[in-house]
């Protein structure tokens, strides 16, 4: 709706979808650097380590979301009114992961011997880890804005929720943001944050390079999918019409499709709505 005399905009409130974690080892190679999380890209570029399946703390409570903090001390005033230094704050962010996954099991009761068995001492660790934190809200217009958070924390806090038969267990973890000089290019940031607007991102057309592929049984071949504009999502589906012939899967834009049995197939490779065929035929 457009504003209303009062002029109040539901189009303007903002909704969370949902959103993650990820944290991988301190490492100079794993730094995000802003162009990595330019607000122009629809997807980020993140380094490998930052795979989700590997690092990511996995589900997140509902009542146990993101939430920032900060802290600080009292500011420095002068004799002089109206003029006064904030004090040097600190910045945290808390939420419950639900997985007891080892993600979460690193970040809290630290890394286990070799027979996996953990040796507790304290249910925070020292270490220090690369972060990244996504967040996705529902803004105007009903399209999607992504908030982009990188920088280097500490767990500083763990609060265990208490057992409770049937119910989800999960536990409250503050992470602390460091200002490191990995990520201090302009002065004392505790992280760097971005926001990609969506544009003009309706996908106008998807097209697969070859669009005929021959494989072998057993064997695998690759296409290629391209879809347009740029600023739309590059998120692209594809499917077999013939899983006993021929399988299909996806990694970014590269089509793979692996021959099961002699014969012929069509790929269907979708993205917004937009679709491509890709003619497969498996030989003996």
């Amino acid at each position: 709706m457009s504003k209303d005399i009062q002029g109040n905009d539901l189009d303007s409130v903002e909704v969370v979808l949902g959103g993650g974690f990820s944290f991988v080892k301190y490492d100079p190679a794993n730094v995000i650097t802003p162009q990595m999380i330019a607000d122009s890209k629809p997807q980020p570029d993140l380094p490998n380590a930052y795979q989700w399946s590997t690092a990511g703390v996995g589900l997140i409570l509902a009542d146990g979301g993101p939430q920032d903090s900060r802290d600080a001390d009292d500011a420095t005033e002068f004799y002089q009114a109206g003029y006064a230094l904030n004090g040097e704050p600190t910045l945290t962010t808390q939420f419950s992961p639900a997985e007891n996954n080892p993600t979460v099991r690193e970040l809290t009761i630290g890394t286990p011997d070799e027979y996996g068995v953990y040796h507790v001492s304290d249910i925070i660790q020292n270490a220090k880890w690369m972060a990244y934190q996504e967040e996705m809200i529902r803004g105007r217009n009903g399209k999607t804005r992504i908030r982009r958070r990188a920088g280097v924390v500490q767990i500083t806090n763990n609060e265990p929720n208490q057992s409770e038969r049937k119910s989800v267990k999960g536990t409250a973890l503050t992470a602390t943001w460091q200002a490191d000089p990995l990520y201090q290019t302009q002065g004392s940031e505790k992280y760097i944050e971005s926001y990609y607007e969506p544009g003009d991102d309706t996908t106008q057309s998807v097209t697969v390079d070859p669009t005929s592929l021959s494989v072998a049984v057993g064997a695998s071949g690759t296409a290629t999918a391209t879809i347009l504009p740029e600023t739309a999502p590059q998120i692209a589906n594809a499917s077999s019409d013939h899983t006993d012939i021929a399988t299909v899967s996806v990694s970014g834009s590269t089509i793979t499709v692996h021959g099961v049995a002699q014969g012929t197939a069509t790929v269907t490779v979708s993205a917004g709505g937009r679709t491509a065929s890709l003619a497969v035929t498996v030989t003996d």
